[in-house]
């Protein structure tokens, strides 16, 4: 799933391109950062799933989105705080 489907899917959600009428510039911010980081590449993790079974792949992933969220919530308060 290509990252650009997220603010397709915020802007079908919304009906509206203009997500600035919904989000404040700290969320979009944080919405783009989160999503950059979350979203694990799908030919790496299936790489890894022949390489080295489902373990490695399953905790890489979970690794990546634990630390996703811990940044985006990182900055969505350090951003809220300008």
């Amino acid at each position: 799933m290509p990252k650009e489907f997220i603010l397709l899917g915020a802007v079908a959600i919304f009906g509206t391109t203009n997500l600035a009428l919904f989000l404040t510039p700290v969320q979009l911010v944080t919405l783009a950062l989160v999503a950059m980081l979350y979203i694990p590449c799908l030919s790496t993790v299936v790489i890894l799933v022949k390489e080295f079974g489902w373990k490695a792949p399953a905790s890489i992933s979970l690794a990546n989105v634990a630390s996703a969220v811990l940044v985006g919530g990182l900055a969505f308060r350090l951003l809220a705080l300008l």
